[in-house]
C-alpha cells in the first residue's frame, strides 16, 4: 500500500484547475487562427470540383470508419456546402471554447470540424492538426472549464455551485504528450548522421520554402548551423528527461518557449510550435497561475480605484 501512495497522490489528488484552463484558452486561441487560415481557401481545398481533393480523402487513402462530416454524403453540392460550412463552425467552436462557454459541447464540434476536414484532404495535414486534434481529445475529457470561462461567470452569477477543482490526470497527459513529442524528436535526431554532423539546419536554413521570413546573414555560417543543431538536441532531450523536476522545471519551460516562438518566427511549420507553446502551460502550477490571477486582479482593482478607468463608478474586480 505504502508503494502506491506516491502513484495515487501523483495522478489522483484533487487540484485546481486553473493550468488547464489557460491551456484551454491559448488552444483555443490557435484554433481561432487555423480557422481564419482556412477559411481564405475552403472551397478550393475541400470541395467536390478539385480532383486531387477527392483523390486524398481519407476514404479514398485508408478505407474504413472516420470522423468525417464528408463522408456523410456523395452530392457534390453538399460537399461544396460542407468545404464552406464546416470550416465556420470550426472557427465558432473554437472561439467558444477559448472563452469557455458551453465548453465540453464545443471541444466536441471542435473535434469533429478539425477531424472532418483532416480526413477530407490528407494533402493538406500538418503536424499541427494532428497536435490539435490529440490535445483537444485530452480537454473534452478534461475539466479545463473549471476556471476563466463564461460557464464559470454564468454558474457563479447565478449563485449556483461550480467545480473548480478536478482530478489532474488529463494535465498529466498532456504532460506525456509533450514527453513523447521531445522524446522521439531527440531519439530520432540523435541516429541521424546529418544530425551528429550538426549539419541538419545548415539545408534547413538554406530552403526558401521554410524560411517564413529572411534570416540574417549569420544563419547561413557552417559554425552557426552546428550551434544550433546540437543545442536542439541537448534542449530536446532536457525537456524529454527533466521538465518532471521541479526546481528547475520553469527555467526549462522559458527555455522552451523562447525556442518554439523562433522556430515559429523563422521555419515555415503553420502553428505547430504555438499548439506546443500552449500546452506547455500545464507544467505551471495551478498555484502559481493563481498568484499571477490575483496579482492582475490587484492591478486592475488599484487602476479602477478613482472610479475613472472603470466607467466612471467605483468597484473592484474579484477573483
Amino acid at each position: 500500500m505504502s508503494l502506491l501512495k506516491p502513484i495515487y497522490k501523483f495522478w489522483l489528488t484533487p487540484r485546481d484547475t486553473a493550468s488547464i484552463s489557460v491551456c484551454r484558452i491559448m488552444v483555443g486561441f490557435v484554433s481561432i487562427l487555423k480557422a481564419l487560415h482556412v477559411l481564405r481557401d475552403a472551397p478550393s481545398m475541400y470541395g467536390a470540383v478539385n480532383p486531387m481533393v477527392a483523390a486524398a480523402t481519407a476514404r479514398e487513402v485508408w478505407p474504413g470508419a472516420h470522423l468525417c462530416l464528408f463522408n456523410l454524403t456523395n452530392d457534390p453540392s453538399m460537399i461544396e456546402f460542407l468545404a464552406t460550412a464546416v470550416p465556420v463552425l470550426h472557427l465558432l467552436a473554437a472561439i467558444f471554447v477559448m472563452v469557455g462557454f458551453k465548453t465540453n459541447l464545443s471541444l466536441l464540434v471542435l473535434i469533429t470540424t478539425a477531424s472532418s476536414l483532416s480526413f477530407r484532404n490528407l494533402m493538406v495535414v500538418t503536424g499541427a492538426d494532428c497536435y490539435q486534434i490529440t490535445t483537444l481529445s485530452i480537454l473534452l475529457f478534461s475539466r479545463c472549464g473549471g476556471r476563466y470561462s463564461i460557464d464559470y461567470w454564468l454558474a457563479k452569477r447565478r449563485g449556483e455551485f461550480y467545480r473548480t477543482w478536478s482530478l489532474p490526470v488529463f494535465e498529466y497527459l498532456i504532460r506525456v504528450q509533450l514527453f513523447l513529442l521531445y522524446a522521439s524528436a531527440a531519439a530520432v535526431k540523435i541516429m541521424r548522421p546529418i544530425w551528429q554532423e550538426g549539419l541538419a539546419l545548415y539545408y534547413v536554413f538554406r530552403q526558401k520554402n521554410f524560411q517564413l521570413f529572411p534570416l540574417p546573414p549569420f544563419f547561413f555560417e557552417p559554425w552557426m548551423s552546428k550551434v544550433f543543431s546540437y543545442m536542439t538536441l541537448i534542449l530536446e532531450t532536457a525537456w524529454a528527461l527533466l521538465l518532471w523536476f521541479k526546481p528547475i522545471r520553469y527555467a526549462l519551460l522559458a527555455s522552451a518557449f523562447v525556442f518554439h516562438l523562433g522556430m515559429h518566427f523563422t521555419l515555415n511549420i503553420p502553428l505547430f510550435q504555438p499548439f506546443v507553446i500552449s500546452t506547455l502551460v500545464c507544467f505551471i502550477d495551478p498555484k502559481d497561475v493563481r498568484k499571477v490571477e490575483r496579482a492582475i486582479v490587484a492591478w486592475i482593482n488599484r487602476t479602477c480605484r478613482n472610479g475613472t478607468a472603470c466607467g466612471g463608478s467605483k468597484g473592484a474586480v474579484s477573483g
